[in-house]
């Protein structure tokens, strides 16, 4: 299983119905409160993430037209933490942090002025440059940036209908491309985005 958390907006969790529909939709969930605002965090199988995802977002909306999936909140880790999740000392993290081809700060935290990493991209470093293994699955970047797209989409049919498109690409595993046709199909459906990133969207005014 994999860990989707979003950020919503428009989630009342003093609202009986908002809570029923969270059950029932996701059955196991979390919400929290991070710098990203609120996140609600629902697990789906691994090998249809894409589908499973699609099904659970679709479904709670119709449920709760007044919320709204955003996109997904980074897992961002700073020294302190992955020296805590991998189990060496906080120096050991830092003079990581300072060698050639490690991940590129993703932003800050705190007051800004620490560095901080995706987590999904320090564990993909570690693996290649270290031989280590962290326990548990996590979306691979190219998977996040397709699960922004399809967030980004549902404001309107015709995204919807540029989502089905990628996520025929999504089944046939080649992630490598999905971010370029996601781009083509998009500039396509809704002539009115402007692009502002490899998979992240905006309506332009």
């Amino acid at each position: 299983m994999i860990e989707i958390p979003v950020v919503v907006k428009g989630l009342d969790l003093d609202d009986e119905k908002a809570e029923a529909a969270l059950i029932d939709t996701l059955e196991t969930f979390l919400v929290s409160e991070s710098d990203s605002g609120t996140v609600l965090s629902f697990y789906v199988d691994a090998e249809d993430f894409a589908l499973e995802v699609e099904e659970k977002v679709v479904a709670l909306q119709a449920i709760l037209p007044g919320i709204a999936l955003v996109r997904l909140a980074p897992d961002l880790v700073n020294a302190s933490d992955i020296a805590r999740r991998v189990g060496v000392s906080r120096e050991a993290a830092r003079k990581w942090s300072k060698q050639e081809g490690f991940p590129l700060p993703f932003g800050g935290v705190g007051d800004g002025k620490r560095s901080a990493w995706r987590w999904v991209d320090v564990v993909g470093w570690l693996k290649d440059e270290k031989g280590l293994k962290m326990d548990g699955e996590l979306l691979s970047p190219s998977q996040m940036d397709q699960l922004n797209y399809f967030l980004s989409t549902m404001s309107g049919s015709r995204g919807r209908s540029s989502w089905s498109v990628l996520r025929t690409i999504l089944a046939s595993d080649n992630y490598a491309k999905a971010p370029i046709q996601a781009r083509r199909v998009y500039r396509a459906t809704e002539p009115r985005v402007a692009e502002t990133s490899s998979a992240d969207f905006v309506v332009a005014a």
